[in-house]
């Protein structure tokens, strides 16, 4: 009975024994996936995530942290050598028309294969549209969801003092919160130059995301849809529009916002800008949602913000322009961040289901929710300030999803990197005071036409055809 009982023993302990090793065997052990991200802020979202995706998949992040300016270049080069480098990238958006032809991998099959719709559809529409998708294929998911917002100091624009002095100086009740770019015009003058926090220092009334070259289309191309009453960039034909007594006015008033922002705003970088609200030098911010996710928290990567903010902050829609009585107003959806795959991954299967872990609705909120992380809301989930782990006030996450109805988006095109880069030299070359308006404008629309011709007119004509059929699609007055 004894051997009978120790033999029946051990079996159970061998039976008990493999049935612990099997569960324990991840489902895709051994496996290594490169990811490039970003830098600083920007790979947040795999530093998080690089252990969790190793005990749950077995699957070894091999991180490649590069600057996200640099990401174009970098996938473009993997292209033309054949691949190889990545099996996972961070990219932005606007590069879709030429890395969502052949260079990133489309990801129906495996969202079927790992029945992550749900996940997928949890990203809002605009963003999955705009960002992930491209002729009804899926090419990623979203990282960081950029939609900029006014951000204005409810305690000083109300402080019944200053109101006074206002309508004294104006001649009509001060804004709160500015509604036309004249009313900001006027409130951003006001609050320049003198100590209205009464911390000793004299403060400044405006600022905006970085106005550096290398960011500069991010505030021109909202700023000229308002001012010119929703007009794009190019002409069904392709033919540049800018350079226009629109394009004129547009210059003209980025000059003119430039005086109420602290000395060399135009070459503060982007945790600079968001200091610069946060820590109470500006009483205005034209700015993207790190300001609404960081301001109510101490030790930020974009400033010492904290709980004694709470209340204090107003969020409201970009300023408008009024023509024929009717408003046209527009604000940022620059940059914005997918997580794709490339046509060339070794394991494309490991890769997304790498992918997926970060994307999923229950941890697309830690890197969002994260004092060193830049991104930025993107999901319905993350509209419910009951998932967050950090401070944020839901009057912020309410202006989030308005202000998306009022994005002027990117055109989505081939070529968009040299569009943008000569618009950037220029519009910063004039408020630098290198050049006039003038000659800044025609520099961009003949650097303009020079790349549609050379790119091909009937490619980049169709390509600009189709992104304004989603853009309108998708409620857009473009």
């Amino acid at each position: 009975m004894k051997r009978i009982s120790l033999g029946i023993f051990l079996t159970v302990a061998l039976l008990a024994f493999s049935v612990a090793g099997f569960a324990e065997k991840k489902p895709y052990e051994g496996v290594t996936v490169t990811w490039l991200t970003g830098a600083g802020h920007n790979q947040i979202a795999c530093a998080i995530n690089k252990e969790h995706i190793k005990e749950v998949l077995g699957i070894t992040i091999d991180q490649i942290i590069e600057p996200d300016n640099l990401h174009y270049e970098l996938a473009m080069k993997d292209w033309v050598a054949g691949g190889g480098s990545y099996d996972m990238l961070t990219l932005h958006p606007r590069w879709n028309g030429e890395l969502m032809e052949g260079y990133l991998l489309p990801l129906n099959k495996y969202i079927d294969k790992f029945n992550a719709w749900d996940d997928y559809n949890d990203i809002m529409e605009t963003y999955r549209e705009l960002y992930c998708e491209r002729g009804g294929k899926v090419y990623g998911f979203v990282q960081d969801g950029d939609v900029a917002t006014m951000y204005y100091r409810k305690d000083i624009l109300g402080n019944p003092e200053y109101q006074k002095k206002f309508k004294e100086k104006y001649g009509y009740d001060m804004p709160v919160p500015p509604q036309t770019w004249d009313h900001l015009i006027d409130v951003a003058g006001f609050f320049t130059g003198w100590d209205w926090d009464k911390d000793g220092e004299n403060e400044f009334g405006l600022n905006f995301h970085p106005w550096r070259r290398e960011d500069m289309e991010a505030s021109f191309l909202p700023i000229w849809g308002s001012v010119s009453g929703g007009k794009v960039l190019f002409d069904e034909n392709m033919r540049p529009l800018i350079n226009s007594d629109d394009g004129l006015k547009t210059l003209a008033l980025q000059k003119k916002l430039l005086d109420y922002m602290p000395p060399g705003f135009i070459s503060f970088t982007w945790s600079e800008t968001f200091a610069s609200f946060i820590e109470g030098t500006v009483a205005i911010s034209l700015s993207y949602p790190d300001i609404g996710r960081l301001i109510l928290n101490e030790g930020t990567f974009g400033g010492a913000g904290g709980l004694q903010n709470k209340g204090k902050i107003g969020y409201a829609a970009w300023p408008a322009t009024f023509l024929g009585g009717e408003p046209f107003r527009y604000n940022s959806m620059c940059h914005g961040r997918i997580i794709g795959i490339s046509s060339f991954a070794k394991n494309p299967e490991a890769a997304f289901a790498a992918l997926l872990e970060v994307c999923k609705k229950e941890r697309s909120i830690l890197h969002v929710s994260n004092v060193d992380s830049g991104s930025d809301p993107f999901a319905y989930s993350h509209m419910d300030l009951a998932n967050w782990t950090i401070n944020v006030e839901e009057e912020f996450l309410k202006a989030h999803v308005k202000n998306m109805g009022y994005g002027y988006p990117e055109p989505l095109i081939p070529g968009l990197v040299e569009y943008y880069e000569i618009l950037r030299a220029e519009v910063h070359g004039f408020l630098a005071g290198e050049k006039d308006a003038k000659t800044a404008l025609a520099n961009v629309e003949r650097g303009w036409n020079d790349i549609t011709e050379r790119l091909g007119l009937d490619k980049q004509k169709k390509a600009w055809r189709g992104t304004l059929e989603i853009l309108r699609g998708l409620g857009f007055k473009v």
